[in-house]
């Protein structure tokens, strides 16, 4: 496995262990003072996606490994940082403002946002650019 997959393998991993250990905190500890500034609502959607980019990591990782083209390869791996980073931005922006009443952090969250969509267009494009027998 090559360096970029093991890396973005790793960030697949931590946003997983980090959804499950949130929503651990948000359904067992912290349920009442998420009620209380009724901020549910925001610190599921901030599990979610960090549940949704552990998918959406771990896939770019796996097709970066069969992918033989290398040109192709490098810009699977740019497609998986650059989601990776918009989805620490978006969730550590909620998280941090739902937990700890850091509300400034929100103006933070269109950039992760952002980040993503910039991502998810970047596979879009590069997958347009295949042509028979690229990928493994």
């Amino acid at each position: 496995m090559g360096v970029h997959s093991k890396i973005l393998l790793v960030f697949a991993c931590l946003f997983a262990a980090s959804s499950i250990i949130l929503a651990s905190v948000g359904a067992h500890i912290a349920t009442d003072f998420l009620h209380e500034g009724q901020l549910t609502d925001t610190f599921n959607k901030a599990v979610d996606y960090s549940y949704y980019n552990a998918l959406t990591v771990l896939g770019i990782a796996i097709l970066g490994e069969v992918c033989r083209n290398a040109n192709i390869n490098n810009r699977f791996h740019w497609a998986g940082y650059t989601i990776a980073a918009g989805g620490f931005i978006f969730q550590t922006s909620l998280f941090l403002y739902t937990l700890a009443g850091i509300k400034w952090m929100t103006s933070l969250t269109p950039a992760g946002g952002m980040l993503m969509i910039l991502g998810w267009l970047l596979l879009a494009v590069l997958s347009l650019s295949f042509s028979k027998g690229d990928p493994g």
